[in-house]
This record gives structure tokens, C-alpha cells and sequence, in this order.
């Protein structure tokens, strides 16, 4: 596994070899939208903060998606904050992005879909909103990490299964968006348990269902809840999903999301001749690196600048 690896890393890196692109220095920001509501409920959870860079737009997009197992975390991204957010939103600013980071219902409050109906009514919200916000609505990208990566890859590779919309917010506008980017991602629900076991982090949970993921889906992923562990697993959709460029960044030394569920469904795209890269990192879960290590943001930049999803 370790020469895949290797040869996984590098080989990734030859679009950016070959366009030479770099983040800038960061331009003066434009004020700040915070707490705007995308659904047309009071709930706290149906909120984003939006971020406008310097310059004149109307802006690409990134609707970046937080992390914290379906339970926890904030949509805060600020620039002297010192989890990482605020230095992958100066990243982004300096390039010309505008951020939207999402909030979304927790597992207290609802089992998945419940998560990807708010993130992709948040897409349509502001799509729907993009000429009062400056924003140019042919060039959205879902960003998000852990499982904020398994939710921007849902939105990615089910934007073309009306089923998976749900009736939150603003309906009957489109939630597709140009790339997706997903950071220690969770590709592969039923797997999640057998895949840390592998990798030597641990036992298989005694109580499944008193996981992150259990609560998740209401149960056990591997058993009473795998139809929708399989719903909300993003390898699912490998077949049916439209041809969205994917980056992939992972860990190989994650023991909360382990590197092969990223792996698996890189392998799986690939076969299928779907746009998808990965670069492993030597790092753990949510390391701070992803987003501050200069080599990593350059990156992101060019991923998004090959396809085409800014320029």
C-alpha cells in the first residue's frame, strides 16, 4: 500500500507542475454577510456566513461545509482563528473566492439526509440569490472536511437525484455544483468500522448505533441501518454521478476517517473514468497542515483553476 501511495501523491501533482500556480497575497476583504438565513424556518441551524473578497465580482463561489462527526463544530471562519479556517479562507480570498461556510442540522436533531437537504438548500439559496450577493452562479464549489467532505461529496455526485433534494428553503432551483473538494472525507459509511480495524486504530464498536456514524443513520451502519449507511455513503453514487472533478486530501496516519475510504472511492471514480485526484498527506485527522502548508494550498488553487471551476 505504501508505493500506491507514493505514486498516488506524486502523480497528482503534474497539473500543478505544469500550470504554476501559487496563492497570492491577500487582498483587503469586503465586508462580511454573517448569519444569513437560507431556509425560511428560524432554526439556528439554517445558517451560513458568507465572505466577499477584495476586487469587483461577481465571485466563483466556494460553499465550504464543517467538519465535526455530524455533531458539532462551527461555520466560523475567521482569519485569526487557529484551527486552519481562516488560513483556507485567505487562501481562497486571495485568489478571488468568495466563501460561503454552512451550517447545518446536527445528529441531535435529525438523522442523515436530514444534513445534505441543508447543505444543498444553502446551494440553492445562494444560486438563487447570486446576482443580489455578487456572485456568479455557473461557478459553485462544495469544499468541506470530515464530515463535511462526505457532505460536499454527496452534493457533488447526487446533483442529478431529485430525491436527494428534500423541500428545505428554496426549492426548484438546481444545487449542482463545478468541483467538489474534500478534505479526510467519510467516502464509505458501511465500511467505516471494518476500515479503521484494518488500519490497527482500534476494536469495532461494542454499540454501533452510540457511534457518530450509528447516530448518524439511526443505527447500525453495518447492519439494522445499511440502507442508509449505503444512502448516505458518496461511493454509492460512483456509477450515476455526473462527471464533477473531484480532489481528494487525506491523511495516512487518520484514524478517525482512515485514508482508504478516500482511496476506495478514488479507485472506484477511476474506474469508471470519472475526474478525480487524491494527494495523501503524512498527517493525522484534521491536522492544521491541510490548510496552512503552502505546497497543499497551491494545490487546491491549481486543482480548481485546471477544471476550470474559478476561471
Amino acid at each position: 500500500m505504501s508505493g500506491r501511495r507514493s505514486l498516488l501523491a506524486v502523480g497528482v501533482a503534474l497539473c500543478l507542475l505544469a500550470a504554476g500556480c501559487t496563492p497570492s497575497s491577500e487582498a483587503p476583504p469586503r465586508p462580511q454577510l454573517l448569519d444569513i438565513a437560507y431556509a425560511s424556518d428560524t432554526n439556528p441551524a439554517h445558517r451560513l456566513d458568507l465572505y466577499l473578497p477584495a476586487g469587483r465580482g461577481p465571485y466563483p463561489l466556494v460553499v465550504f461545509i464543517h467538519g465535526g462527526a455530524w455533531a458539532f463544530g462551527d461555520k466560523a471562519m475567521r482569519l485569526g482563528s487557529r484551527g486552519g479556517y481562516g488560513d483556507l479562507r485567505r487562501t481562497l480570498y486571495a485568489q478571488g473566492y468568495a466563501v460561503a461556510s454552512v451550517r447545518y442540522r446536527f445528529v441531535k436533531e435529525a438523522r442523515f439526509p436530514a444534513q445534505l437537504y441543508d447543505v444543498k438548500a444553502a446551494v440553492r439559496y445562494l444560486r438563487a440569490n447570486a446576482r443580489r450577493l455578487n456572485l456568479d452562479a455557473r461557478r459553485f464549489v462544495a469544499m468541506g472536511d470530515s464530515a463535511g467532505g462526505q457532505l460536499a461529496e454527496m452534493v457533488g455526485m447526487t446533483s442529478n437525484r431529485p430525491e436527494l433534494e428534500g423541500d428545505v428553503g428554496v426549492t426548484g432551483v438546481p444545487s449542482d455544483v463545478r468541483a467538489v473538494v474534500s478534505y479526510f472525507g467519510v467516502s464509505d459509511l458501511v465500511r467505516i468500522f471494518d476500515d479503521r480495524v484494518k488500519e490497527g486504530c482500534g476494536p469495532r464498536p461494542r454499540r454501533p448505533e452510540r457511534t457518530r456514524e450509528g447516530q448518524l443513520v439511526g443505527g447500525d451502519p453495518e447492519g439494522d441501518a445499511k440502507p442508509l449507511a449505503t444512502l448516505g455513503s458518496p461511493i454509492t453514487y460512483v456509477d450515476s454521478a455526473p462527471d464533477v472533478p473531484i480532489l481528494l486530501f487525506h491523511g495516512t496516519r487518520d484514524c478517525v476517517v482512515p485514508d482508504t475510504q478516500s482511496l476506495r472511492l478514488y479507485d472506484a471514480l477511476r474506474a469508471v473514468e470519472k475526474p478525480v485526484e487524491i494527494q495523501l498527506v503524512t498527517a493525522g485527522h484534521a491536522d492544521r497542515l491541510f490548510y496552512t502548508d503552502r505546497t497543499l494550498r497551491a494545490r487546491l488553487v491549481d486543482f480548481l483553476s485546471c477544471q476550470d471551476a474559478i476561471s
